[in-house]
């Protein structure tokens, strides 16, 4: 059996699309401004003039972030007559924290002797 076709057969297409979405998230999250509003966040509810006074950083450019944020449902908000309430989303950083988890476990690794894993590198790869 071909190796290379056992490794991709490892991810089965539900896998594959999860790691779609948390490839999605990892993109937004990315960003420094995004994980600082994130960070004061989850200390507690902001409205955007906090976050700006905070983060030193345009109204329009706080807001953007924020909306980007809501977009994967990380962030949500609340309307208190003209002043708008910024929260992290539990339930979805909950998620996002056992999807983390589950994809970096260490006990998922299989250990390989040394002797075994240069054996499979040339099998696969006789140039290495």
């Amino acid at each position: 059996m071909n190796h290379f076709l056992e490794i991709k057969s490892m991810i089965t297409s539900k896998e594959s699309k999860e790691l779609e979405e948390l490839a999605g998230i990892f993109k937004v999250i990315s960003d420094e401004n995004r994980l600082k509003i994130i960070s004061l966040l989850i200390k507690r509810e902001l409205c955007v003039c906090e976050i700006i006074e905070q983060l030193n950083l345009s109204q329009s450019l706080t807001s953007h972030h924020l909306a980007i944020l809501r977009s994967i449902g990380l962030v949500k908000f609340r309307k208190n007559n003209k002043w708008v309430y910024y929260s992290i989303n539990r339930n979805k950083l909950n998620k996002l924290n056992s999807k983390c988890l589950n994809l970096f476990n260490l006990s998922k690794i299989e250990p390989v002797p040394i002797e075994a894993s240069r054996q499979r590198n040339e099998t696969i790869c006789p140039a290495c």
